[in-house]
């Protein structure tokens, strides 16, 4: 008889991928960041549930960029964007 696996979840192992390269580059740390960790991991879980709603897509991606945010309320992934605008010029809007 095969095992019953645990059904694949694309958000929830989008956000762990996520909060592992955020721990190993210290912008989370343990046990200071693990509501927000939990909070993030939870909301993964229930869009995956349910995909279509729009309210909660709204809520990861905030918990997403909060994830991201350290506590002088820099967002690291702002920062990684605005490196690669400056990298590449010619890319997006020149206006």
């Amino acid at each position: 008889m095969p095992s019953k696996s645990k059904p694949r979840s694309r958000n929830v192992d989008a956000i762990d991928e996520t909060i592992g390269l955020l721990v190993e580059t210290g912008v989370i740390e343990f046990p200071g960041d693990t509501a927000r960790v939990e909070i993030a991991r939870n909301l993964a879980l229930a869009v995956d549930a349910e995909p279509g709603n729009a309210n909660l897509w709204r809520q990861y991606r905030e918990a997403v960029e909060c994830l991201n945010d350290d506590d002088r309320g820099s967002s690291h992934f702002t920062d990684l964007l605005g490196a690669l605008g400056r990298l590449s010029p010619s890319m997006g809007d020149e206006t």
